[in-house]
């Protein structure tokens, strides 16, 4: 759908931050009475602001004579809630107009036979109080692992809430709560956080992938999320990188997945295999005692003091990961790999090896401008995310309502 005039305008002075009505105009190629209208309909409503500035900052910026309008975003104008169902919690963050976090909290998973959507809404309720305007809290974003429809707002199939398929949580908080509710893949969530919050404003094709209990990804093209045509775009975790039938059976069928071979349980998994096998480990006594306690940080904490089965297992993983990525590197040519998840905890033993050995894997003239980096965000990354992806759909909303 095209972009009303209003939208593009609102859209163009939340990413200047702050711009004259003369540059709106010029940028946009709107005319200066379709500028004008949709300015004194966003400032009635209370969307935006003039801006004042001292004539020592206009004389630095070579401004002479009657200064411009400049106009701004409010940044208190308008709240989005984004939520993410992780592990063993769930995080909550509040942006604001400017997309700044206000408020960051955590609470407990809900037990498995609670209701996910009375759970989320006593969240929603018990944050909203701590919002300094209640009323101007626009929307709830909320994103967890697994299979969603994004356009339908239903969760498909999830780990982290077994108990439901093609449940539609999105219309049955939207009743309840009364706001736009978004649903998204948690993996989907933090790759647009890490592009939309990066210092490097010119960030616009990005691979992003979240390794943990699986591996999760996000394809940004052009600073937006690539979805493909029924939503399953980006599956980074179900490219093949073993193909033989020794390699492990992955959920969806195939074998010799990524996820069945890089991701946190399946290197766990593996040092257990090389120790049965008759590798010598500090962690024989782990796995021999609790092997389904033993944590990925034991993994990590082992290769600290090189212990030879943990630096196998990471060895192993840097080839299965760069089998992927030089696949993808070479078919979409990105500004940069962001690595998140788990793995974030390993990366002195990972970053420096992949960025070698990628280069085996990758035509020369892609790897001139390519960063491959770990996610600058963190745990916040999925709930930063799904509140941005709320104010995406709020402002479609907003601008689809008036068209010049």
């Amino acid at each position: 759908m095209k972009k009303s005039c209003r939208q593009v305008v609102f859209d163009l002075i939340r990413n200047r931050k702050v711009i004259s009505g003369k540059e709106i105009a010029k940028t946009t190629g709107f005319s200066a009475g379709a500028v004008s209208s949709a300015v004194s309909a966003l400032m009635k409503e209370g969307f935006i602001v003039k801006e004042k500035f001292k004539s020592s900052t206009l004389k630095k910026s070579n401004i002479h004579g009657r200064p411009p309008l400049f106009l701004k975003i409010k940044p208190d104008y308008e709240f989005y809630i984004g939520c993410e169902i992780q592990n063993s919690h769930i995080l909550v963050a509040v942006v604001d107009a400017y997309q700044q976090a206000r408020i960051v909290r955590c609470f407990e998973l809900p037990e498995p036979d609670q209701d996910l959507a009375e759970t989320l809404e006593y969240i929603f309720r018990q944050v909203l109080q701590e919002v300094s305007f209640p009323k101007r809290v626009k929307g709830f974003g909320v994103c967890l692992p697994g299979s969603v429809d994004f356009h339908q707002g239903v969760i498909v199939h999830s780990p982290r809430v077994k108990s439901l398929t093609n449940y539609p949580l999105a219309r049955i908080l939207e009743e309840r709560l009364h706001l736009p509710v978004v649903i998204e893949n948690s993996a989907r969530a933090s790759g647009l956080a890490e592009v939309k919050f990066s210092q490097d404003k010119n960030l616009r094709n990005v691979i992003y992938i979240r390794i943990g209990k699986g591996i999760g990804s996000a394809i940004i093209i052009e600073g937006k999320l690539f979805r493909g045509s029924n939503d399953m775009g980006g599956e980074v975790g179900h490219i093949v990188v073993e193909d033989n039938y020794a390699a492990p059976l992955c959920t969806c069928g195939n074998r010799g997945c990524l996820e069945t071979l890089a991701s946190c349980p399946a290197m766990v998994r593996r040092a257990n295999q090389l120790i049965q096998q008759g590798a010598h480990s500090c962690l024989e006594s782990v796995f021999r005692d609790a092997p389904d306690a033993v944590k990925f940080e034991r993994l990590v904490e082992a290769a600290a003091i090189n212990d030879k089965v943990a630096l196998i297992v990471f060895e192993e993983t840097i080839t299965y990961l760069i089998r992927a990525l030089g696949m993808l590197i070479n078919l979409l040519n990105p500004d940069s790999i962001i690595l998140g998840g788990e793995e974030v905890k390993a990366k002195e033993f990972f970053l420096d090896q992949i960025k070698l050995r990628i280069k085996t894997k990758v035509i020369t003239e892609v790897m001139q401008n390519l960063r491959i980096e770990f996610s600058h965000i963190g745990v916040e990354a999925g709930a930063f995310g799904v509140a941005l992806l709320t104010q995406e759909k709020v402002h479609s909303i907003l601008g689809s309502k008036i068209s010049y």
